[in-house]
């Protein structure tokens, strides 16, 4: 009987568990590419019912950022609470690390196609 009870009172108190998690690019312009980093990660730490933080895992959490804005060179993106999805209210997230990430961003380059005269590209491939 002390055992059932303390079991249903451990799945009620508050606890803490860390995590690594894969930051998830979004809405990158189509004429950039990022150079650095090419493998974001974050570490969040995670407060809530035992029950509930322990069985939390990776693929339960989202962090995504949106680079709509970003354009060539240097960028410093914050990780802000916001950009962590939990996958339920009863969870809270207490730190993340690192508060910050720098991007470097480039234009991708043109590819080239072979002009004819009439400055239109032509395929090659294709019989007269």
């Amino acid at each position: 009987m002390v055992a059932l009870l303390w079991l249903i009172l451990a799945g009620q108190q508050n606890f803490e568990v860390k995590l690594q998690i894969p930051v998830e690019v979004t809405n990158l312009p189509t004429h950039l590419e990022m150079v650095d980093p090419r493998n974001i990660h974050v570490q969040i730490t995670i407060r809530g019912l035992r029950k509930d933080a322990s069985t939390i895992e990776k693929g339960n959490v989202v962090a995504k950022m949106d680079f709509s804005h970003a354009y060539p060179g240097k960028i410093v993106f914050p990780v802000t609470r916001n950009l962590i999805q939990l996958p339920d209210d009863r969870l809270q997230l207490v730190n993340i690390e690192p508060s910050e990430v720098v991007f470097v961003f480039e234009k991708k380059p043109q590819t080239q196609t072979d002009p004819d005269k009439h400055g239109k590209a032509t395929d090659k491939s294709q019989k007269k």
